[in-house]
């Protein structure tokens, strides 16, 4: 569903926009305006797609008929007791089960498993969480009002990709 607020932008708030486009399609999806019928085809078409792929997968996977997937699917969701009885997986299990089943499928013993990113320690994380509250609070006391250029300068070194920036900035209280 794609939310089209432009009575919302121009009724009520008085907010017009203007575009720049690199090309016809560049702003599909726009809340500012409606879908035109083309963009509504485009996107109907590249959900057909999807799910003519996902299908055509489940359909190898489990070696029965893309129609019979379908008629199976038709979008809904399955309990994993529903899923079982109707063949659309082997077992009941989880991450790790699923782990072990595809090194014993890789005819593999000796394997490990790595969580990323890997989870700190909750009292290592408390402890810095509190060094940073401390660190703020002592710039805050001592650059008082001025505090929040310093935040803006510091949150702008940060940034990463192609920004485009407003030459001023917003506060909210």
């Amino acid at each position: 569903m794609l939310m089209n607020l432009e009575k919302l932008y121009t009724e009520k708030l008085g907010l017009t926009f203007d575009q720049v486009k690199t090309n016809q399609y560049a702003d599909i999806g726009s809340m500012t305006r409606a879908l035109s019928a083309d963009e509504y085809d485009i996107i109907q078409s590249s959900v057909v797609d999807v799910y003519e792929t996902f299908t055509s997968k489940v359909s190898e996977g489990r070696n029965i008929s893309q129609q019979d997937v379908d008629a199976i699917g038709q979008g809904r969701v399955w309990s994993g007791e529903n899923a079982l009885d109707i063949n659309l997986i082997d077992a009941y299990g989880g991450l790790y089960k699923a782990i072990d089943g595809a090194a014993e499928l890789a005819n593999l013993e000796d394997y490990r498993v790595t969580e990323l990113p890997e989870q700190k320690d909750p009292f290592i994380e408390l402890m810095e969480s509190f060094e940073e509250n401390v660190k703020t609070y002592l710039l805050e006391s001592q650059l008082g009002d001025q505090y929040h250029y310093y935040k803006t300068i510091n949150d702008i070194q940060h940034l990463k990709g192609v920004q485009a920036r407003m030459p001023y900035q917003v506060k909210i209280n």
